[in-house]
């Protein structure tokens, strides 16, 4: 879910502009989390997601089906994975580059265990 700046606290309509697709995508993942959490991507078209592992394990970056959300780790079913840049060493980085149908996807490392510690987020392409 991309992050919405609210209007001004003067009641102004004018505020700052919504979020912007991107075909772009740099995550920072470590114990345990991704960041940022979400990204808006542009639907339909190349994107290229880069996966910079800050921690000190190993993390993956992984895309669900539409319409799937693990609710818990042991939901997960690697048949329903859209995406996915694979396990990637500390200190290391990874890329790939993918398409996407508009919608929302739940973003997850699939490694045990990070999920239930954080590793979770949300792909919107619009």
């Amino acid at each position: 879910v991309a992050v919405a700046i609210a209007n001004g606290e003067d009641g102004a309509s004018g505020g700052a502009a919504a979020p912007t697709p991107t075909d772009d995508v740099s995550v920072n993942g470590g114990e345990f989390f991704f960041d940022p959490e979400s990204v808006l991507v542009v639907a339909d078209t190349d994107v290229r997601v880069e996966l910079v592992n800050e921690g000190n394990l190993d993390h993956n970056w992984t895309v669900l089906e539409a319409g799937v959300t693990n609710a818990a780790e042991d939901e997960y079913d690697e048949s329903t994975v859209l995406a996915q840049i694979g396990d990637v060493v500390a200190g290391e980085s990874a890329e790939g580059t993918f398409t996407f149908a508009p919608g929302q996807y739940q973003v997850i490392c699939t490694i045990a265990g990070h999920f239930s510690g954080g590793m979770r987020g949300t792909l919107e392409a619009a």
